[in-house]
C-alpha cells in the first residue's frame, strides 16, 4: 500500500538523519555551496515533513474526532526528559507498527508521535522544528516533483 511505502520513506529520512550525525565537523544545521538546507536537524525536519503527510493521508480516511483525539493523546505519552539520542529508535519502532497494518487507525496517533519526537529531537538542540520544516518546504519548491526519479 501506498502508506507503507510512505512509511518507508519516513525510515530512509532517519537514516541521512544518522548519517549527517556521523559528520561531526559539520553544522546540525546549514546550507551548502548550492544553497541547500542540510545537516542533522534538517533530516530530522524532513522526517517530521514526511510523517506529517502521512498523518494528513492517513487521517483523510477516519473520522476527524477519532483523529484529534489520537493525537492529543500521542502528546500525552511524550517527554522531552526521554534520553537524548534515542528518538530515532522510537521513530523506528513506531514505523514497524505502521507497516505491520497501513490501514490501522492508531496510525493517526503514531505519525503524531513521530513529529512530536522530531519536535523534542529540535528543541534539545535549540532549534525551532517548525522553521526548518519552512526553510526545507520552501528549497522544495525550487526542485523538480520527481527530483530523485521516483514516484511517490
Amino acid at each position: 500500500a501506498r502508506e507503507a511505502m510512505r512509511a518507508d520513506l519516513i525510515g530512509s529520512e532517519v537514516g541521512e538523519a544518522l548519517d549527517a550525525l556521523r559528520r561531526p565537523e559539520r553544522p546540525l544545521a546549514y546550507l551548502d555551496d548550492k544553497g541547500k538546507p542540510d545537516g542533522y536537524l534538517v533530516e530530522v525536519a524532513d522526517v517530521a515533513i514526511r510523517a506529517l503527510d502521512l498523518l494528513g493521508r492517513v487521517a483523510q480516511r477516519i473520522d476527524t474526532d477519532y483523529a484529534d483525539n489520537a493525537i492529543r493523546c500521542g502528546q500525552e505519552h511524550l517527554s522531552s526528559n526521554d534520553e537524548p539520542g534515542k528518538w530515532q529508535h522510537r521513530v523506528w519502532h513506531v514505523l514497524n507498527r505502521i507497516a505491520a497494518d497501513p490501514n490501522d487507525w492508531g496510525n493517526v496517533r503514531r505519525c503524531a508521535w513521530i513529529v512530536f519526537l522530531c519536535e523534542i529531537e529540535c528543541t534539545r538542540h535549540n532549534a525551532d522544528l517548525l522553521h526548518l520544516i519552512q526553510i526545507k518546504r520552501d528549497f522544495n519548491r525550487t526542485r523538480p516533483t520527481r527530483h530523485g526519479g521516483l514516484s511517490v
